[in-house]
């Protein structure tokens, strides 16, 4: 059975990742540069006017809800919409790798409807580009706050040697 739930993560802001068959399928944060309206703005999707006028409306909504409102005020086209949900919950992903002093716990719970989405990429492409074989070694020896941590979440790491280019290589 792969894995399904949640990892609570405490650190410079505070975020969770939903798991489910074992891949990311959502993610929340707490850090205010990984809001939806924040990450359009960075992609050129937003023009700066069009994110002052937006930022208050959305900044309590969940990331679809304040995207599809968006969208509603034509900021975004349809077509724009995934590709932003998606690369918004791959920064919160990156943002749990960079920061590197936060503490985890594991829930079993299911993702929000409104956090709910598809990435393109398998949860160890995107462990690899966001944080690397050293930045995984790392997280997979932080400690986590009292409640266990399935195994299935933090695989042991071990590295396997160097490529032709210098970097780690992981195995296991």
């Amino acid at each position: 059975a792969r894995l399904g739930g949640r990892l609570d993560f405490q650190g410079e802001a505070a975020r969770t990742i939903y798991f489910e068959g074992g891949r990311v399928v959502g993610a929340t944060s707490a850090a205010p540069q990984e809001r939806i309206e924040e990450v359009a703005l960075r992609l050129g999707m937003l023009t700066r006017d069009q994110y002052r006028a937006a930022a208050s409306a959305v900044a309590s909504l969940a990331t679809r809800r304040a995207g599809v409102l968006l969208l509603e005020r034509g900021y975004l086209k349809p077509n724009e919409l995934t590709s932003l949900v998606r690369r918004r919950t791959e920064e919160v992903l990156f943002g749990v790798f960079a920061d590197e002093g936060a503490r985890f716990r594991w829930a079993p719970e299911h993702v929000p409807p409104d956090e709910r989405t598809t990435l393109d990429r398998d949860t160890l492409a995107l462990a690899i580009e966001g944080g690397g074989p050293l930045k995984l070694e790392a997280l997979a020896r932080r400690k986590a706050v009292p409640q266990s941590v399935p195994e299935q979440v933090m695989p042991t790491m071990r590295t396997a040697g160097r490529n032709s280019r210098g970097c780690c290589v992981c195995a296991g």
